[in-house]
Parts: C-alpha cells; structure tokens; sequence
C-alpha cells in the first residue's frame, strides 16, 4: 500500500493548480511594475519607490506615485485572485490580467 502515498487527491491537484496560478500572477504584476518604473529609467518599482523620500522634489514625487501606484495594483491584483479562487469570475489569460491593472500615473 506504500503506492499511494504518491497518489493526489482532487484537492492536492486543486491546491497546485491555485499556487501556480498565484506564482503565475505574481511574477506577471512584477514585470508589469518593473516596466512602469522603466518608463523613467529607474531600475524597477523597489528603486522607484525608495526615491519617495529623496530631498529632490521631482525625484520624491515620483517615488511617491510609485509607491501610491504599487499598491493599487496590488489591491487590484488580489481582488481579481481572491474572485477567480471563488469562482466569482473566470480566470484571465495573462494579457486580460495585465489590461485590468491601472496604469502607472506619472507627475507631471
């Protein structure tokens, strides 16, 4: 009977399907924060954001729009998941997933 210790139940193969699909949209909501901060030639968000408190008044006001902006798509991101997870909605491919984020809005 040792056999059936590799044996997965539905909930196993339920519970792999949502950890890939969260790695799979973490790594998506990363890459798509990393190019918004590219757009200015920062490194990515985390560079981005460090600048929130730098004593130049450009630089500070678009750390600030990097962190207020990082974190709505992350409130958007888990938003759409904990719906999928529930059944709320039908999982997006990765490009709908991305068009649903909000845009990085840079000062002027």
């Amino acid at each position: 009977m040792s056999f059936l210790k590799n044996v997965k139940t539905a909930a196993d193969l339920e519970q792999e399907r949502r950890d890939a699909l969260l790695q799979q949209l973490t790594n998506a909501v990363q890459a798509y924060l990393d190019a918004g901060a590219q757009e200015r030639a920062y490194d990515n968000i985390f560079t981005l954001c460090t600048y929130a408190t730098d004593p130049n008044p450009r630089f500070s006001a678009e750390g600030k729009a990097g962190v207020a902006w990082r974190g709505e798509v992350w409130e958007t991101c888990n938003t759409i998941l904990n719906d999928v997870l529930a059944g709320a909605r039908p999982e997006p491919t990765k490009e709908e997933f991305i068009a649903e984020l909000p845009a990085l809005g840079w000062p002027v």
